[in-house]
């Protein structure tokens, strides 16, 4: 949420639904945010990233737009974004990237704030060939002030542990973001708390390191960093 967008990203559902739902448990209640401006963002069609239960909110929230880095079969009112181009509407312009795993990834400009996130963009070998490091490159030559980086370390579909783990420190060290929060390994805050120290570790020391440990978690962006 920021001074005049709410956005969302690669929303699913998971788990057994609470009996209220509502983004302090980590769950979307449309009537909750029915008088927000409302973006929804989807990388790429996988389960983990895309859920369909989007499409029912636009009955209760009044002003919502779907931005998709993939076609939807069956759906018409979405602006559907391709690599390396942008979309912009009034105080949010959307820039996307190429995923090496499917679909795109995102940097997004929102009043003021500049948030990285990749959807399932992750590298995948320990050299760096492949497509991973120039979409970084692109990033890195487009956007020089990334406020909040938001990057995969584990789960479903992804490479080789240490090949994410090596890409996201050099990712880091490249475009310097002024806060990173580890993501796409569920609820499990264990092992974020390592990803991080693993971090720090390895010299990671210009940006600060924050992980969630629960569904719903809040984090509040001010000057370069998280509370």
């Amino acid at each position: 949420k920021t001074a005049n967008n709410l956005l969302i990203v690669d929303y699913w559902e998971r788990g057994t639904k609470p009996e209220k739902p509502c983004l302090a448990n980590g769950w979307i209640d449309p009537e909750e945010i029915k008088d927000f401006n409302v973006t929804v963002l989807v990388s790429h069609e996988h389960q983990d990233h895309f859920d369909p239960v989007i499409w029912e909110w636009r009955e209760t929230i009044p002003n919502i737009r779907y931005v998709l880095g993939m076609e939807a079969q069956g759906q018409e009112d979405y602006d559907f974004i391709q690599p390396r181009t942008k979309l912009k509407y009034d105080n949010l312009e959307i820039t996307a990237f190429e995923s090496n795993d499917s679909g795109v990834g995102f940097v997004i400009d929102v009043d003021g704030v500049t948030i990285f996130h990749p959807g399932d963009h992750a590298n995948e070998t320990r050299d760096f060939s492949g497509m991973y490091w120039p979409e970084i490159e692109y990033v890195k030559e487009n956007f020089s002030d990334i406020d909040i980086a938001m990057m995969p370390i584990r789960g479903c579909g992804l490479p080789d542990v240490e090949s994410v783990r090596l890409g996201v420190i050099r990712t880091l060290k490249e475009l310097q973001p002024k806060v990173f929060l580890p993501m796409h390994s569920g609820d499990d805050g264990f092992q974020y708390h390592n990803f991080n120290e693993n971090l720090i570790e390895e010299g990671i020391n210009n940006t600060k390191l924050y992980y969630p440990l629960d569904k719903g978690d809040r984090f509040t962006y001010k000057k370069g960093k998280l509370k």
